[in-house]
Order: structure tokens, then sequence, then C-alpha cells
């Protein structure tokens, strides 16, 4: 049985966004980030739902500030950890 690493829910949360149309060309930093601030203000900070929309944003910002867009993969995917465990399928 293959467990996923981390590296590996990265990934899969990070192909998620690029299948589901949230891309570099239609997404709205602005509107990525208003979304999210809402989702902390009414789900709390480590909620699933603020870690979609921490993805969101991070795949709009990945080309522009890498940096930036990584520290927020990664919060999101700690949230995932500690939500569902670190072998949970995404």
């Amino acid at each position: 049985m293959h467990t996923a690493s981390s590296s590996d829910q990265f990934n899969d949360a990070n192909a998620h966004n690029e299948s589901s149309g949230i891309t570099q060309h239609t997404a709205d930093p602005t509107k990525l980030q208003k979304e999210l601030s809402i989702a902390e203000e009414r789900f709390g900070l480590e909620h699933p739902e603020v870690a979609i929309r921490l993805n969101n944003l991070a795949s709009f910002l990945k080309s522009y500030q890498p940096s930036q867009a990584e520290s927020m993969f990664r919060r999101a995917l700690a949230i995932y950890e500690k939500r569902f465990g670190p072998t949970h399928q995404m």
C-alpha cells in the first residue's frame, strides 16, 4: 500500500486547482485574497475551507511571488494534515 507523502499531497492539491479552472490567467488576486479573509473569519484559521482558499491564492501567486506562494501551500498542507492525517488521500 502506498502512503502519500506531504510532497505528493502538495502536488495533488496544486493539480486540483489547475484542473478546476484556477489558472494564472483567470484568477483575480484581490478576489482570492478576499475569499481567504472571509473563510478565515467564518471558519477559523485551521479549517479545510481556509486551506482551499490558500491553495487557490498560492496557485495564482506561484509565478509572481514564489516565496509567498510556497508559504501558503505549506500552510494549507499543514491544515489538511492536522485535520485528516499525513497519509489521507486528498
